[in-house]
């Protein structure tokens, strides 16, 4: 993953050139049945148990550009229904709504049947700015 949104990019300059402050948020992950891009309105899966997970503990520190989680991130298992084929990931800086913060399709997509879960095993999660 290493597609920043245009509102993270936006924070990051003005942090950065403009000693503008910015608090880091508690950061979210959400996963998404449709690609993303900086200009689309992603689809985000939503019932059948389906919510995004905190991330923000489950993350190392930064290195050459790049983080990535330090701990295994579980998603409750779909309940009550399909998730469908997952495509895409996002985190974003609240458990819902919120602002994206950065955006990617998975290697592979996956399939979330009644019963199953996405799992991001240690070390997969990786987030990089070059």
């Amino acid at each position: 993953m290493a597609n920043l949104s245009n509102y993270a990019e936006n924070k990051v300059l003005d942090h950065l050139f403009k000693n503008t402050a910015y608090t880091s948020p508690t950061a979210y992950i959400g996963y998404f049945n449709n690609s993303i891009t900086d200009d689309s309105v992603p689809t985000e899966v939503s019932g059948n148990n389906y919510a995004r997970v905190e991330i923000s503990s489950k993350m190392g520190s930064a290195s050459s550009g790049t983080i990535s989680n330090t701990t295994a991130i579980t998603f409750p298992a779909a309940s009550g229904g399909d998730h469908g084929v997952i495509t895409a990931i996002a985190i974003y800086d609240a458990a819902s709504g919120g602002n994206q913060i950065a955006y990617g399709d998975l290697t592979t997509a996956k399939t979330i049947s009644d019963g199953d879960q996405l799992n991001i095993a240690i070390g997969n999660l990786q987030i990089s700015i070059d």
